[in-house]
């Protein structure tokens, strides 16, 4: 059975149903048993019941509607009911008309309309064998619909009491996170609030493995359960314009669509994508997540975005951070920079640093200029114009080593502006978004490091600079001995000439031969390095120069011969030829040898590889007759023909096949 898939691939939002509307929800009456299933596939749903102690035939029953269980049954169910309800769409088309599933809600202005309405949808449901269950007709609010409830002007959500007695192993986290995770667009909790239940799925991934509810995750959910309580929403009015707020909450922020109070919440995922991710580029991809929201929900994109950024901020983002020219740059309505004044705006702290105000884009004038440089030896260095400082580290990574450097470098110009340049990409990208970042809360080495630095940059006051600079360039200049400087001091002095040889080879994987000459070392001990080295393959000795000479490009040589093949039958006549130069091998079997077989073989050849300049073959009639030289003389093609017994001359084409 093939995936049909879903056809409603997110839950309708009672918020986008317009204030003032008045509604009316009805539930249809096991939906799945009213819908008949086509009659050819009846005989597919066929199943069996047996009988106690087999004292009869297994009577035999098939599905005459809907099955339930069948994984294409929900999307059938939508589809059906749609087309039941479609033409009520079309013909009220001020009607606002939420289906999902067996649940209908209309909402219109004028009540009596809407009375009409659903007399007219009752109707059309039964045409289709559909019934509705009068018990379950709302018409007065409190409404509810979907787990949500619809008042006159606000929508909350259906009473929810989450169970804590029997968290026990991952899989319950789990699903209390996913429910969690469900109702926070009616909830003004913070990621960084719910940061301790988040961290209880982290570890083994054994859905079993157990699991234990820390003191920082029992407050979590007291807080979730506090904001159940007296969490709200309201309804949207079309009538003027929203906006969407973006909220500079710890850890992360945290989006609303606003219209004098809520009408939804917008939530970024726990965990980000990106290990060092900066405050500025979580609040652009809010941004994003809000304006696809908005349209989602209402069809439009927010008239106002308001972010914690003045204009000067702004200008600069949008100059130098390439994710608010993504998330803004075709944005048409107007972005501000304060929030409305409401009581509800106040709940939130604020991150420590949501703009990098001391990392400069550009050198700093006159500031002292620093050098550093990491190995993986463990060996870390800084260099100044008039010091030299070597660190040794139990780092392992070159990476992890000179960013120790960096690190011992904001501790030891922590008064003064400094341009520091590395030749470390990944250093250098840490910067500017390592002074806003939210730092992963894990225990490696690098989280360590990563967390210091950042701590080193918060406690300053002074401004400075990094760049990026590349090592070993051979430049003239200052910057590029100061850099070579702190390379070289990072280096182990190399003890003999046979050390020094392997840590060439090492780098660069030159072969025993090489080795051997450059550094002035015995032929053994240049292969000794060589043969125990992973990288460099072991290769046979090459032919002497001369012997079957190679096309210089495709299609300049081509080579050419038959071999037999008794296997093939009729077919025994294997004509094969190979480009010298790419080694591309065409073969066909054919009936003979003669020169018309040639010929067919050089056509085959021709619309696979094109036309080649020249084809060695050897002295057999079909190639050394007339009519063959007179073929190749019509297309230009030159003749070298060579007794290829010799073994020297082997062809290359039995080369290949042999391999």
């Amino acid at each position: 059975m093939e995936d049909m898939g879903a056809l409603q691939p997110g839950l309708p939002s009672p918020v986008a149903v317009p204030e003032g509307y008045n509604i009316i929800v009805i539930d249809l009456q096991d939906c799945f048993f009213t819908i008949p299933l086509n009659a050819e596939d009846k005989k597919r749903f066929a199943f069996s019941l047996p009988a106690e102690n087999f004292k009869q035939p297994h009577l035999r029953f098939q599905w005459k509607v809907l099955p339930q269980g069948m994984k294409n049954s929900p999307t059938l169910c939508q589809k059906f009911v749609n087309a039941a309800i479609e033409d009520i769409r079309a013909k009220y088309e001020q009607l606002y008309m939420i289906h999902y599933m067996d649940d209908i809600l209309i909402a219109h202005p004028d009540r009596a309309h809407l009375q009409t309405v659903l007399q007219d949808l009752t109707q059309a449901l039964t045409d289709r064998g559909l019934k509705i269950a009068p018990e379950k007709i709302q018409v007065n609010p409190p409404i509810t619909y979907l787990g949500r409830v619809i008042n006159s002007e606000t929508v909350t959500h259906a009473p929810l009491k989450l169970r804590k007695d029997h968290l026990v192993t991952l899989n319950d986290y789990q699903k209390l996170l996913g429910d969690i995770n469900w109702i926070r667009p009616y909830l003004k909790l913070t990621t960084a609030e719910l940061k301790p239940l988040f961290n209880i799925l982290r570890g083994d991934p054994d859905p079993t493995s157990k699991r234990q509810l820390t003191a920082e995750a029992q407050e979590a959910l007291e807080k979730v359960e506090a904001a159940l309580s007296d969490s709200y929403v309201k309804r949207v009015n079309l009538q003027t314009n929203w906006q969407f707020l973006c909220l500079a909450t710890p850890t992360a922020p945290t989006g609303v669509l606003w219209q004098n109070g809520p009408l939804e919440w917008v939530h970024l995922p726990a965990q980000a994508k990106k290990v060092v991710a900066s405050y500025p580029g979580l609040i652009a991809t809010l941004i994003l997540k809000g304006r696809k929201r908005s349209i989602e929900l209402f069809g439009k994109e927010p008239a106002e975005i308001v972010i914690p950024y003045n204009k000067e901020q702004l200008d600069a983002l949008l100059m130098f951070d390439e994710d608010w020219q993504i998330a803004i740059g075709n944005y048409f309505g107007q972005i501000l920079h304060h929030l409305p004044s409401h009581v509800l705006l106040n709940f939130m702290s604020k991150h420590p640093v949501i703009f990098p105000v001391r990392c400069k884009y550009s050198p700093i004038s006159d500031a002292q200029m620093v050098f550093t440089d990491g190995s993986a030896n463990g060996r870390a260095s800084i260099v100044t114009k008039d010091q030299r400082k070597v660190l040794h580290t139990q780092e392992t990574s070159a990476q992890r080593a000179e960013l120790t450097a960096v690190i011992e470098a904001f501790v030891m110009f922590a008064e003064e502006e400094f341009n520091l340049y590395s030749d470390s990409q990944y250093v250098v990208r840490l910067f500017p978004h390592i002074e806003t970042a939210i730092l992963p809360e894990n225990k490696t080495a690098i989280f360590h490091l990563l967390t210091k630095l950042q701590q080193q940059i918060w406690k300053r006051s002074r401004a400075y600079f990094i760049g990026h600079i590349r090592a070993h360039s051979g430049l003239p200049g200052p910057l590029s001995a100061l850099n070579d400087l702190a390379d070289s001091l990072t280096k182990v002095t190399v003890a003999s000439a046979f050390e020094e040889a392997r840590a060439s080879h090492s780098l660069h994987h030159q072969n025993a031969t090489a080795l051997r000459y450059q550094f002035q070392i015995p032929r053994d001990s240049a292969r000794e390095i060589v043969r125990p080295c992973s990288h460099c393959p072991t290769t046979i000795n090459s032919l002497p120069m001369g012997v079957n000479p190679r096309g210089l490009k495709p299609n300049a040589l081509w080579q050419m011969d038959v071999t037999h093949i008794s296997s093939f039958a009729k077919l025994s006549f294997v004509h094969v030829t190979v480009d010298t130069f790419s080694h591309v091998i065409v073969a066909t079997a054919r009936t003979g040898e003669a020169v018309k077989d040639v010929i067919q073989h050089l056509f085959t050849c021709f619309s696979y590889m094109g036309l080649p300049k020249a084809l060695k073959t050897d002295n057999a009639p079909a190639y050394t007759s007339k009519s063959f030289q007179e073929f190749c003389l019509n297309f230009k093609l030159n003749i070298i023909q060579a007794s290829l017994i010799i073994h020297k001359d082997k062809p290359l084409w039995k080369e290949h096949i042999k391999r």
